[in-house]
């Protein structure tokens, strides 16, 4: 046997979801065929408040401070859509052919597994082989 027959091959994968369901996303993503590691990437521009010095405090009982109850009471700001990127290693196996991400897909779905609602696959890259324990 050469050696091409015993190396093995990795890829890695972004796919962006859903911060509110990504604790959900990240579980099902490790029962995928050959999920190996994920790693969370906050999104870079998610837009988060930041206050400034002249931010108005606001008064218990005013107006403002009503308005602002009765907005977090209804829960709307959990509606905004914040995504974050989850960066998923593979391993593949060495009959397995995947070269974009739409053979991921298909290569996800031979397990009956399914990107879930709400994500993206991004992009997909085969990792060059490298011998880490001489790095």
């Amino acid at each position: 046997m050469s050696d091409s027959e015993f190396k093995a091959r990795y890829g890695v994968a972004l796919i962006q979801c859903p911060q509110r369901n990504s604790v959900k996303i990240s579980d099902e993503i490790w029962s995928w065929p050959g999920c190996q590691g994920l790693e969370e990437l906050p999104e870079a521009n998610a837009e988060f408040y930041v206050p400034s010095e002249d931010f108005e405090i606001l008064e218990f009982g005013s107006e403002a401070a009503e308005k602002c109850a009765e907005w977090l009471d209804s829960g709307a700001f959990q509606k905004t859509h914040f995504h974050v990127f989850l960066k998923v290693y593979f391993s593949l196996a060495a009959d397995v052919l995947v070269t974009s991400p739409d053979d991921l897909r298909t290569y996800i779905a031979t397990e009956g597994k399914k990107i879930p609602y709400g994500c993206d696959l991004l992009s997909w890259n085969e990792l060059p082989d490298t011998d880490y324990l001489e790095n």
